[in-house]
């Protein structure tokens, strides 16, 4: 800012004095004098790591920060009375009669080139007359309350009052994305970049409705996981179902193989020498010994083939029926 040169223009607040060449960076300020410089905020900068010998009678030289920087929104002591977000209290809104508290913060960045319009619109030009190197938070602060505070009070207020406590707390992606848009919007007018809006966890002054959302995150949390047990299940019985299902295919394979390899009376006499091969000899005592050997696998074996012929006898059909079927006409 320079404290000496040409009227500047009456159009306002907010104006910028536009670049004068030729002066190498305000350290010639006669040449700066000479050429029609205007008095007060300049376009040009001193950007960062700058040295240079200014003469504090004729500049004055506000320091923006230009690196990321993160605005919360919370309850402030004196001591942040000197941060850019000092003017940033805790977001607290009124939904049918609840107040509510909302925890953000806000990243964003100053590019070089925003910096003399936060100055000339924001302030920032010293207390005294004399210029020099001046480290004030008051463009920022005043940036961030003005636009960034107005702008989030503004959209959480607009949301409370047409929705209802459960409406609010449900919708947080939403809110968020909303609200994002609605930020990023409001800071690249001034040039400045909005890189990622934050929204924490709603809370209650009420103790007891506080309890009441726990009571219900935890039943959600449990419903969650009683549905994830549930499609376990589901998956396992699924899982059950194909793995018999190819176990039944496997074994009828197997004895399609072996009826096609030694036919079918074979395999059936094979089953049951296996089956009986098994069966538990009773122990004798004493006593009647025919029960005893009537109850021994051979015995028993012998009586199954005997039954199996008898069955085997029954499904043939005698000769002579055979005949005439062969000799009688289609009917």
């Amino acid at each position: 800012m320079t404290l000496d040169g040409d009227e500047p223009p009456r159009d306002g607040a907010g104006a910028i004095a536009p670049v004068v060449g030729g002066h190498r960076s305000f350290r010639l300020p006669w040449v700066f004098l000479e050429r029609g410089g205007y008095r007060g905020v300049q376009r040009e900068i001193l950007g960062e790591g700058t040295v240079c010998a200014l003469n504090p009678w004729f500049v004055r030289v506000v320091l923006i920060p230009t690196r990321v920087l993160i605005m919360e929104w919370s309850d402030k002591s004196p001591s942040d009375a000197s941060n850019y977000d000092a003017e940033l209290e805790r977001i607290t809104v009124n939904v049918q009669g609840y107040r509510l508290h909302v925890d953000m913060d806000q990243t964003l960045k100053i590019p070089e080139e925003a910096a003399p319009r936060l100055v000339s619109e924001f302030g920032g030009t010293g207390s005294s007359g004399i210029g020099g190197l001046v480290k004030d938070p008051v463009p920022i602060q005043r940036f961030v309350e003005r636009v960034l505070g107005n702008i989030v009070v503004g959209y959480f207020n607009g949301i409370a009052a047409g929705t209802t406590v459960d409406g609010f707390l449900r919708k947080y992606a939403e809110t968020r994305t909303d609200l994002t848009t609605q930020v990023r919007t409001a800071l690249k007018s001034y040039g400045v970049e909005a890189i990622r809006t934050n929204l924490g966890s709603f809370t209650a002054e009420d103790p007891e409705f506080n309890r009441r959302l726990q009571g219900e995150a935890d039943e959600q949390m449990r419903g969650r996981a009683l549905k994830a047990t549930r499609d376990n299940v589901i998956y396992e019985n699924e899982i059950d179902e194909v793995r018999f299902e190819a176990e039944r295919r496997r074994a009828a394979l197997e004895l399609k193989g072996e009826i096609d390899a030694l036919g079918q009376d074979n395999v059936a006499m094979i089953r049951m020498i296996e089956q009986i091969s098994k069966m538990q000899v009773p122990e004798y005592i004493g006593g009647d010994i025919s029960a005893y050997t009537e109850a021994l696998p051979m015995p028993v074996l012998r009586d199954l083939i005997t039954r199996l012929r008898e069955m085997r006898a029954d499904r043939q059909l005698p000769p002579t029926a055979k005949q005439e079927l062969n000799e009688g006409d289609d009917d």
